[in-house]
């Protein structure tokens, strides 16, 4: 496949040169800030155009707090840096235009705000109310102005919208504005929406859709507000815990779900963290399952950031098309024929093949089809032949029969005659 569906989302990869993305990677995500140069190297090549649908970038959905506001603050945040890549792009300017909103933001059970830090980037930030309509407003004004307008975006991956409060929960025990699971994702589907009422019809969104519970949750409510697709970077395994195994039946429901959506033209990012048992020809072949031309695929090896992209082995595969959906085989695994491959996975052994296909190549596949015709053919002439010599067989005979039987009347005939002259004489 050129490029190979691939993708890379957070940050500009550090082992592909820019000149070689295009031919790469399919869905490329950039932040504004840390991939600056990149966007640069990308226009210079002529790989970043106003309509052009492979190239991203993040605005957070979260607010970096100021260090001035110490009602929230734990001890932990001051260590910490804020966002580069979202909507605010100075402490000052969080003070002056988001911090006074108190109800754009979402409260803890004690009633205060909920900040944390990033883990692997050691940001610092606030957890938004995505149905405020206010800070709805806001947000997608920000995006039009700073990234639409000033950058020329066109395309924007929107990271963290929640499908679920399992987030909330674990992190922060839980918040006062949302209670289930259903109040809280229709409140970023409307948020998503405004996104697109904003943005206008022209501009690709992409939500990063967070705590699906395994595959549980559809991401149909997403799709529903207007956006083109979505970001899944948890596909098929535990958001809390990489290395989870999770039963045969919730992978098969998120397999055909994503099929679904990739088959009805929605572009799909399926992203697979690696563990010790979670190896890369596993995950390419549960990608293969659902892959299209609106998929793309990432695999974070074990201990590997966000900022390489694996090249397995697997993606260089010449596949071939598909043959049509992938089928399930005892509930347990699953497969799918392209041209030139069976793929095959384990759900439960977390195990993968890739068996080629020997076919004969279309040429001889359409000589062979005339030869099969043409001996057809052959045959029902020879049949129709021998049908024709057995007919005029049996008519001879019959001719030859009907011909003994009049001779032998007449035989029969012929004295009586004679005898009845002789008597006149």
């Amino acid at each position: 496949m050129n490029p190979l569906p691939l993708c890379t989302f957070s940050t500009a990869p550090t082992n592909i040169p820019a000149d070689q993305l295009d031919q790469l990677i399919r869905h490329l995500v950039l932040q504004r800030g840390n991939d600056d140069a990149t966007v640069a190297k990308l226009r210079a090549l002529g790989q970043i155009r106003p309509t052009w649908p492979k190239f991203y970038i993040i605005p957070e959905p979260e607010s970096s707090p100021s260090f001035r506001d110490e009602n929230t603050i734990t001890a932990a945040i001051p260590t910490a840096t804020p966002w580069t890549n979202g909507v605010i792009f100075s402490r000052d300017q969080f003070q002056r235009e988001i911090h006074p909103n108190k109800a754009w933001f979402l409260h803890g059970l004690d009633g205060r705000r909920l900040a944390a830090v990033n883990g692997d980037s050691k940001n610092y930030f606030y957890d938004m109310d995505p149905g405020n309509k206010e800070w709805q407003e806001y947000f997608w004004t920000k995006v039009q102005n700073e990234y639409v307008e000033r950058l020329g975006a066109r395309s924007f991956e929107i990271d963290n919208c929640h499908l679920s409060l399992n987030k909330i929960k674990r992190d922060y025990g839980g918040c006062t504005e949302y209670t289930d699971d259903a109040a809280y994702r229709a409140a970023w589907a409307a948020f998503l929406k405004r996104g697109r009422e904003i943005l206008g019809p022209d501009v690709i969104i992409l939500p990063n859709a967070i705590e699906g519970k395994n595959g549980a949750i559809s991401k149909d409510d997403f799709l529903a507000a207007g956006i083109d697709g979505y970001l899944d970077e948890a596909a098929i395994y535990s958001w809390v815990d990489y290395d989870v195994a999770i039963v045969p039946a919730s992978i098969i429901r998120n397999l055909l779900e994503m099929q679904r959506h990739v088959q009805a033209g929605v572009t799909v990012m399926a992203s697979f963290r690696g563990t010790a048992a979670y190896s890369g020809a596993y995950a390419y072949a549960l990608f293969c399952m659902f892959v299209g031309e609106t998929a793309s695929f990432r695999y974070i090896a074990p201990g590997a950031g966000y900022s390489t992209v694996a090249i397995l082995p697997e993606c260089k595969l010449e596949l071939g098309q598909p043959r049509g959906p992938f089928v399930v085989i005892d509930g347990t695994t699953v497969q799918r024929e392209f041209d030139h491959y069976l793929v095959k996975a384990d759900l439960k052994n977390r195990t993968a093949t890739y068996t080629p296909i020997d076919r004969a190549d279309p040429l001889t596949q359409v000589q062979q089809a005339l030869a099969a015709l043409q001996r057809q053919h052959d045959d029902l002439k020879a049949a129709h032949d021998t049908t024709r010599s057995v007919a005029t067989a049996a008519q001879a005979q019959a001719s030859e029969a009907a011909a003994a039987a009049a001779a032998a009347l007449i035989e029969a005939q012929r004295p009586i005659v004679i005898e009845a002259t002789a008597r006149r004489e």
